[in-house]
């Protein structure tokens, strides 16, 4: 129900949005996808991506853990222009970037006594660590 968003364009994104946080992107799990949807360039993101390193097991070999040296840390590794660096300045600025997430979503599963079922009963769920509450929980 958002004005120039069809479906296609929706099920590209649907996997990268929430209702839940304070609007701001954490760098340090942001896609690409993300990064470029609050206004970086696709060249941007790719370095973000890149120093971030992912591995198979989803584990970064570089973090972001002070907003204040993103640009310094990237511009080392990743060589940003002046133009990145303002885009990232003026992201931290405005509360669209950050180096921390606080709303974490998470699913358990498991089964009671029938084997045959190793899903039988599923969990899906949003914490908010902020607030120590759970935010979203459907069985």
């Amino acid at each position: 129900l958002i004005k120039g968003i069809t479906d296609d364009i929706f099920n590209k994104v649907k996997g990268s949005l929430t209702v839940y946080g304070d609007g701001a992107v954490n760098i340090n799990t942001a896609d690409a996808i993300v990064l470029r949807g609050i206004g970086m360039t696709e060249e941007l993101a790719a370095k973000i991506v890149h120093f971030r390193g992912e591995s198979d097991n989803m584990t970064a070999a570089n973090v972001f853990d002070n907003a204040a040296k993103i640009t310094a840390l990237l511009d080392k590794a990743e060589s940003i222009s002046g133009d990145e660096n303002g885009k990232i300045g003026s992201l931290i600025a405005s509360g669209r970037l950050s180096v921390i997430s606080n709303n974490f979503s998470g699913q358990a599963a498991g089964n009671v006594g029938d084997k045959t079922r190793p899903d039988a009963a599923r969990i899906a769920f949003v914490f908010d660590r902020k607030n120590n509450v759970i935010r979203y929980w459907r069985e």
